[in-house]
């Protein structure tokens, strides 16, 4: 999203320029930054309570990776991923010299203490004291981390503006303490113009061999070995239908990792791809599959949405 931002800024004239730190997740490269690896790990093993699925961003909150006089020349910083990047006192101190922000909110994450999808919890509309996700040691740290962050963006709330993706989660964030009174707005995640140019069928199937007859089923995250995308319960379940039906079917996986996920003749997994290949391969499919637990409206399914592609999708 945000390159396509920059993107369009730069085309109207506009001096944008994009602050990445990291070029893909922890996991792809837990060495780039080991004490925010180290930070996750703890926060993972030792502040989460054991056997929750969702991810926990407690000390690696408290990690800063931006040095802000890097970006103290720009009028306004556009936020998208910051956990681990800029703590609560850099929002601060960014505020405390007339730069506007705009937080773009991807998860939960920016109006929570330290959860980055709170499920059945409502604590993010009040103190978040208690939390659940939290190992009872860790529970006050975790109340101080929000009621820190109320305190710095509530005492400049006309300086900052939050955006989301979706309805969903726009209204989650209007019951919280945090973005109550800010301004926040509904806005799309930007769709590549080439998923809009739909390619024939048949040829896409010709691409990845696969015949015309049979069913496509496809699932994409950017991370297969995500608990929270379900993926291998999808598998299992289509092995299942597989087993019990005449219809000849395949089943697409797309993104990174799904190392230890069981593949055969029938489910292909095809890693990474460039929007182009990605292209295809939604032009090839019947219907995108998508299990996650904890979503808005993901990229995914507006992709395919553009290509006129159905989704069946989980309720969470």
């Amino acid at each position: 999203m945000a390159s396509v931002l920059n993107h369009e800024l730069n085309k109207l004239g506009i001096n944008s320029s994009i602050l990445n730190l990291m070029k893909g997740g922890l996991r792809e490269d837990p060495f780039t930054h080991p004490l925010l690896t180290m930070a996750a790990g703890v926060d993972e093993y030792a502040v989460k309570t054991p056997g929750v699925l969702t991810q926990l961003s407690h000390l690696r909150s408290r990690q800063s990776r931006v040095v802000i006089n890097e970006i103290a020349d720009f009028d306004i910083v556009h936020l998208h991923w910051i956990e681990g990047f800029l703590k609560t006192d850099d929002l601060g101190k960014i505020l405390a010299r007339g730069q506007r922000i705009v937080w773009t909110m991807h998860d939960m994450r920016p109006f929570t203490a330290a959860c980055h999808h709170a499920g059945s919890c409502i604590g993010f509309t009040k103190d978040c004291s208690n939390c659940p996700q939290a190992r009872p040691q860790f529970r006050k740290s975790i109340e101080l981390n929000l009621s820190n962050k109320v305190n710095t963006i509530g005492q400049a709330s006309n300086k900052i503006s939050f955006v989301s993706p979706s309805q969903w989660l726009a209204q989650l964030a209007e019951k919280s303490t945090l973005v109550n009174g800010s301004p926040l707005s509904v806005i799309a995640n930007p769709i590549n113009s080439i998923y809009f140019e739909p390619i024939d069928r048949q040829k896409a199937r010709q691409k990845l061999q696969v015949d015309q007859q049979s069913l496509v089923l496809t699932i994409v995250a950017k991370n297969l070995d995500d608990p929270n995308k379900q993926v291998q319960e999808m598998i299992e379940q289509f092995e299942r239908f597989a087993t019990i039906s005449d219809i000849r079917a395949h089943l697409f996986l797309v993104g990174d990792g799904g190392g230890t996920l069981r593949t055969n003749s029938m489910v292909r997994k095809l890693g990474n791809l460039s929007p182009a290949s990605l292209r295809d391969v939604y032009s090839a499919t019947n219907l995108i599959l998508s299990g996650s637990l904890v979503e808005s409206f993901g990229l995914t399914l507006a992709e395919a949405g553009a290509l006129g592609v159905p989704s069946l999708t989980s309720m969470g």
